[in-house]
């Protein structure tokens, strides 16, 4: 079973660092990056 605070912790480091990326690289860079987030979390079972 995954640990779902441990899941949305590291989920909210995901989004931060996202939005830190995203000032530095291209929009679409960033993009992906929730893409696949939310493809992880849909795999989990979120």
């Amino acid at each position: 079973m995954v640990n779902h605070t441990t899941t949305r912790k590291s989920v909210s480091i995901a989004v931060m660092n996202a939005g830190h990326l995203s000032r530095r690289v291209d929009a679409p860079v960033a993009v992906s990056g929730v893409v696949q987030t939310q493809a992880y979390l849909a795999s989990e079972g979120n």
